[in-house]
């Protein structure tokens, strides 16, 4: 039985003549609005009718306590929520505004800048003209509504007579909106479990309908899906009667009833809108995400693209400067430490990375923004060495080559005034020193003073004090000879 009144009231006194005619009714589509769904849904339990939806979109009826008969194909609001949450996640949005259309819409949004809306196309151009006059649009806002809610192409056809804003500016103000839906009819051409493809049951009905007073809703696949829904719960119910016929059927044979839930819930075919299946009552499918220009959806969906900005990881580089004599002993030293002291920093980075289970984990990602204006966020990531217990190792460095360089630094003074031919270099090992002292002042508190969102400034910085040493050093010594 199709039931289609567009009165809550009238519907629920459609259905009582309904159930009061004879045979019995099994099952009823409809009707179609919400309203009307929200009623006659919470009285069909009562006569162990299955009710099927295809149009409502009211979140009342997931409730499945209340409207534990109905089954839907199309969607409802909530049923976009996973979607919604998952562009948040993914997007990093941690404020965001819903939308309704109200006359004082925009009076509470707290700077939100990520709009859900929730309203149909003809309170559409309202609210996009007062989103328009008050520059709630481009790159610095993301507006995002109910595909289904709006029709194809609702701009180009408005009267502007009967809006405040011109096309052109209800253009510039949707621009880039994007649009949250299930598909009416794929666009595949596959064989749907009807024995047609989407395209050629989409010619047969409007076939059907031409030359005839009636015009063919767009939810007209929904409805399609839903008979074929109906039909094949019924026909799975068959393996639960038992001793019972679908013809025995009354509004007091609450086994039969149970019979044809059980049936309803192993729905799962291959429909001109998508796959149709049901959990409590709802139907699991695809949702879309569309990237919309004006008011015209493009075909291709919306793809997310990553983009990976990253530097070169950064080290720590230790310069050692030795002044060697030609003794033997030094030199025996030297060969023995440069020799062993390679073999020995392998077989350890091996015994730490094996057997030293704190000690395995010798990288950190750091994450930092380079750039936060109003429009865009972009984050630098970069890796680094790092361990807990570093401190040591660096205070240890730290505090023996202060040692030697104020050391050196007392030896050159001490040796300021010493004029011997054979020892002239002794004033420019001791200006080495003093210069590696000022730069070693200057360099190693800017190493971990500068904000990690300069990494640039730093990498720049401290390079020009290593060269610096580096170069000035062997001039000083070696370009008067």
């Amino acid at each position: 039985m199709t039931l289609s009144v567009a009165i809550p009231g009238l519907s629920a006194k459609k259905l009582m003549e309904f159930t009061t005619e004879l045979p019995p009714k099994i099952a009823i589509i409809g009707p179609a609005m919400s309203a009307e769904v929200s009623v006659v849904g919470q009285i069909t339990p009562v006569f162990n009718l299955i009710e099927m939806n295809f149009v409502a979109t009211t979140s009342t009826i997931k409730e499945r306590s209340i409207y534990s008969s109905l089954y839907t194909v199309n969607y409802i609001q909530d049923d976009l929520n996973p979607l919604r949450i998952a562009m948040m996640k993914y997007f990093h949005w941690e404020r965001v505004a819903t939308i309704v259309f109200d006359n004082e819409i925009f009076n509470s949004q707290y700077n939100a800048r990520i709009i859900f809306g929730a309203f149909r196309t003809n309170t559409a151009p309202y609210v996009f003209c007062e989103a328009y006059k008050q520059g709630l649009y481009g790159r610095k806002f993301v507006w995002i509504l109910p595909g289904a809610a709006m029709y194809l192409n609702w701009i180009s056809t408005l009267n502007e007579d009967e809006i405040p804003c011109s096309k052109t500016e209800l253009l510039e103000a949707t621009k880039g909106h994007f649009t949250l839906s299930i598909k009416r009819l794929m666009e595949h051409g596959n064989e749907t479990f009807s024995g047609k493809t989407p395209q050629e049951y989409s010619d047969y009905v409007n076939k059907l309908v031409s030359g005839t007073p009636y015009l063919l809703s767009r939810t007209h696949p929904w409805a399609f899906d839903a008979a074929w829904a109906l039909a094949l719960g019924l026909n799975n119910s068959l393996a639960y009667l038992q001793d019972a016929k679908l013809e025995d059927f009354d509004y007091n044979r609450t086994d039969i009833y149970t019979a044809i839930k059980k049936g309803m819930d192993e729905v799962s075919f291959e429909g001109v809108s998508g796959p149709v299946s049901f959990k409590n009552g709802r139907r699991i499918g695809y949702t879309y995400l569309d990237y919309n220009i004006g008011s015209v959806v493009p075909k291709d969906r919306f793809k997310y693209v990553t983009t990976d900005i990253s530097v070169s990881p950064t080290a720590i580089i230790c310069i050692i400067l030795i002044n060697t004599v030609g003794v033997k002993v030094w030199i025996m030293c030297l060969g023995f430490t440069t020799a062993f002291g390679a073999l020995f920093s392998k077989t350890w980075r091996v015994h730490v990375l094996f057997r030293r289970n704190d000690l395995r984990r010798k990288r950190t990602n750091t994450k930092t923004k380079v750039n936060d204006d109003d429009n865009t966020i972009e984050t630098l990531l970069y890796r680094r060495c790092y361990h807990e217990k570093q401190i040591y190792w660096l205070s240890v460095q730290f505090i023996s080559k202060g040692i030697m360089l104020s050391f050196g630094t007392f030896l050159a003074w001490e040796t300021r005034m010493v004029v011997v031919p054979a020892l002239n270099d002794s004033k420019l090992i001791g200006f080495c020193v003093y210069n590696i002292v000022i730069m070693s002042a200057f360099g190693v508190p800017m190493q971990y003073t500068l904000p990690d969102n300069k990494p640039t400034v730093k990498f720049i910085l401290m390079s020009m004090v290593i060269i610096f040493c580096t170069t000035l050093v062997p001039c000083i010594l070696f370009v008067p000879k």
